[in-house]
């Protein structure tokens, strides 16, 4: 049965809501990970400076973050469908959790570049799983919904368009 044939069988006062416990949960778990991982962003590149990082270096920052992220999507992808999204969310968060520690003890741009690519790998342990349970927790005919909302992409273009952190 397709989303087509499912989703006008529900009337509208028959409908459940999709942000159940566990869906808002999630939200706010993840939300606060990645806030707290956009947050400092801007500080990087500072902090970079500050343990004597060139500008290469702290392009190789950036570059860390989204290659290791890249290369380690399909690996992670695997690992979910063998132990578990939710188990996969677990460790990306606790990575998230211990690299942002991990900062203190940053002594060199070398060690910095190497935890980018750290974090790189944690955030596609994070965000990936958390859409697939969107989709399991996702009422029937909805799961599209729950994994496309329109207010993310709100914030992405108000992102774009003012150049902004907001």
């Amino acid at each position: 049965m397709t989303n087509r044939e499912v989703a006008p069988t529900l009337s509208k006062d028959k409908r459940t809501t999709m942000y159940t416990f566990p869906v808002l949960i999630l939200i706010i778990t993840v939300g606060i990970s990645f806030l707290g991982l956009g947050l400092v962003m801007p500080l990087r590149a500072l902090y970079g400076r500050q343990i004597g990082a060139s500008s290469t270096e702290i392009g190789l920052m950036t570059t860390s973050f989204l290659l290791a992220g890249f290369l380690a999507t399909p690996a992670i992808g695997w690992l979910s469908d063998h132990i578990g999204y939710k188990n996969v969310l677990w460790i990306g968060l606790l990575m998230h959790a211990v690299l942002m520690i991990a900062y203190i003890f940053v002594e060199d741009p070398v060690m910095l570049i190497g935890l980018r690519g750290l974090e790189g790998i944690a955030s596609v342990s994070v965000l990936p799983p958390t859409r697939a349970m969107m989709n399991t927790l996702a009422p029937r005919g909805r799961q599209g919904e729950a994994n496309n909302p329109p207010e993310s992409y709100k914030g992405y273009t108000a992102h774009t368009c003012t150049g902004g952190p907001w």
